[in-house]
């Protein structure tokens, strides 16, 4: 005789889908004397989701870098903006006649001005630009991957939470189950070994509870880790499951469509390539000549012949400077062949991010349709296997069936209690794959 305990065990590891966290579990009537703390209130999906947005690091430490970049392009445009200084110097030095040494002492402010420079600072604005934009994108990305590891965490919150409950239900059965051999056995219409097999099978179905109510807990552990470190120990998480997803039964050549203009990751590529194009362009100014403006006044002081004497009084200067580097030794050629391969390779790279994302669409595509496949045998057998413990029952009360007939049964309804229950999950979780690959984010 099967035994619930295996057969529920042997369908979670058949359909068990990607692991996550859990929900509260309510303490069984009658025979099974658990605590659990009182709810702490219901977390929704969306709920948990903008939690998880809010309090993740990593969400915190992605912001930073946008804002980091940010200012990474006033940086840049500083160059090309007036500059102005203050300082002071003082030296000892001689003539042409080496006769000294003799004092000199200046202080003044000095202003510079970077008129032009043929466009290698406007160049150098525009990839910061670029790189903001790489930077939005990230976050972007990083956000759609939260969303998912919440979503995938939920669902397993619940579907533990509803084995718990497929559980329960067997072990309140059970409790009846000893009751009636009790009643027959005393009668003397059944042997004493159903009465044994009886508080055999619902001292197993007892056991079977608390692992469940033990795995619920710690799928919402893990929860509370994706939403960023939260505690949710008796928490309650809504019933149901989400609907159906928006084009989950289209072609995947038009969910691809829709991944490569709508994913975060695959407009960052986008962009990326922009940042290596403008790569080559800011390498094909290193030869350019750049044209600078000074001026200084300034106080000074000195005594060029020893005599104590120091001469005095204000000094100023103004000039330009042109600077046109002919020859390098071949670094600018070399730099320019550097960003060209940069740019091959971004290329390669994003030939591969769409052959990934296609397989993620397929594969999500598989398991949505085999999933619903396997939810409507599930929900079958279950309304079949009820009926038949119904009856096995009615039979066993009326003394005409025996304890391995009605344990039998038991075990059926739990074995495909829990079919249902690991059906939907695998469905949901399968429609949770299929919106981050496409990058729609949280459930609609």
């Amino acid at each position: 005789m099967t035994l619930i305990a295996f057969a529920l065990g042997a369908t979670l590891v058949a359909a068990e889908p990607t692991p996550a966290p859990t929900t509260p579990v309510q303490t069984s009537p009658g025979p099974l004397e658990t605590t659990v703390p009182p709810a702490a209130g219901v977390l929704t999906l969306d709920e948990a989701v903008k939690r998880a947005l809010e309090n993740q690091p990593s969400t915190r430490t992605a912001e930073a870098r946008v804002d980091a970049v940010k200012a990474r392009i006033e940086q840049y445009k500083a160059e090309l903006r007036p500059q102005l200084g203050v300082g002071a110097t003082a030296n000892f030095g001689s003539g042409k006649d080496f006769a000294g040494p003799s004092p000199n002492f200046q202080v003044g402010a000095q202003a510079s001005w970077l008129v032009l420079d043929f466009g290698r600072t406007s160049a150098a604005v525009r990839s910061a630009r670029l790189a903001v934009d790489t930077a939005n994108s990230d976050l972007e990305t990083l956000r759609q991957t939260i969303i998912a590891q919440v979503e995938l965490a939920y669902f397993e919150a619940v579907a533990r939470r509803e084995l718990v409950g497929v559980v329960q239900a067997s072990v309140e059965a059970e409790t009846r189950h000893v009751n009636d051999a009790e009643r027959l056995v005393k009668v003397g219409v059944k042997p004493s070994f159903d009465l044994a097999q009886a508080k055999t099978q619902l001292s197993i179905a007892k056991t079977q509870y608390a692992r469940t109510q033990g795995d619920a807990k710690i799928a919402l552990t893990r929860l509370g880790l994706a939403m960023g470190g939260a505690s949710l120990q008796g928490v309650e998480l809504p019933t149901g499951w989400p609907g159906p997803e928006p084009g989950e039964d289209s072609s995947v050549d038009a969910l691809m469509n829709e991944a490569i203009t709508t994913r975060p990751d695959a407009l960052a590529f986008n962009i990326t390539r922009r940042t290596a194009e403008s790569a080559i362009d800011i390498a094909k100014l290193g030869l350019n000549p750049a044209l600078n403006l000074t001026a200084r006044l300034g106080y000074g002081a000195s005594d060029s012949q020893n005599t104590g004497d120091w001469d005095t009084g204000p000094a100023w200067s103004a000039g330009a400077s042109f600077n046109w580097p002919l020859f390098d030794g071949g670094r600018t050629a070399a730099q320019i062949d550097e960003a060209r391969a940069d740019r091959r390779a971004v290329d390669s790279l994003y030939e591969s991010f769409e052959i990934g994302v296609r397989a993620d669409i397929e594969t999500a595509v598989v398991q949505i349709a085999s999933a619903k496949e396997q939810l409507e045998a599930a929900q079958a057998s279950e309304a079949i296997a009820k009926e038949a413990l119904r009856l096995a029952e009615a039979r066993y009360h009326q003394g005409l069936s025996s304890g391995v007939e009605l344990a039998d049964a038991q075990t059926n309804v739990v074995s495909v209690g829990a079919d249902v229950v690991t059906a939907q999950w695998t469905l949901a979780t399968a429609r949770a794959q299929l919106r981050a690959s496409l990058g729609r984010g949280a459930v609609r």
